[in-house]
């Protein structure tokens, strides 16, 4: 929308710009057993599973106070996809500030609360998720326990020489 030119839907599951920018963190929860609400009208803005209780799911992410965003809670019942004709509790993440908003951050908190509120539900799909992060390294650390914050420390080097590097290539 900064550039004023018209949205052209790039995929039929990425309908809007909202849609956009939830997906960079969002796209990662298809590497898990929560749906990323595909077979919705949101699809990577709504995510749940039929054995999450979405009030509660939402409070303890409203709870961490991440940066530019805030959760409603939901029901939906996908159409087709994870959990198609099932009735799913979950959230709806709201990005109210695209400056401050950490996609990538945000879904492994994300992550991480589903994994501690639903130890004996939640999965990975291994083979998958290491591929969508690049690296089993990601996994392994939640699987281990250790802090998101802490996770997002470790990569700091990489990332600031990315930031760096990117500049060149960007157009606007």
């Amino acid at each position: 929308d900064e550039t004023s030119l018209p949205w052209v839907i790039p995929s039929p599951n990425m309908p809007t710009l909202d849609t956009a920018t939830a997906y960079p963190g969002q796209v990662f929860l298809e590497g898990t057993n929560i749906s990323e609400g595909r077979g919705t009208t949101k699809p990577f803005e709504i995510f749940g599973a039929p054995w999450i209780d979405g009030y509660e799911l939402v409070k303890k992410l409203n709870e961490l106070n991440l940066e530019g965003i805030k959760f409603r809670e939901v029901w939906f019942s996908p159409t087709f996809s994870k959990y198609k004709g099932e009735l799913c509790g979950g959230a709806h993440i709201h990005v109210i500030d695209r400056n401050q908003y950490r996609p990538f951050e945000s879904s492994l908190h994300i992550i991480k609360t589903v994994m501690n509120m639903y130890p004996s539900h939640f999965k990975f799909h291994n083979e998958y998720i290491d591929k969508l992060m690049g690296t089993s390294k990601v996994r392994e650390a939640l699987e281990k326990g250790i802090d998101v914050k802490d996770i997002i420390k470790s990569y700091k080097g990489e990332l600031d020489n990315f930031w760096e590097l990117r500049k060149s290539y960007l157009l606007y």
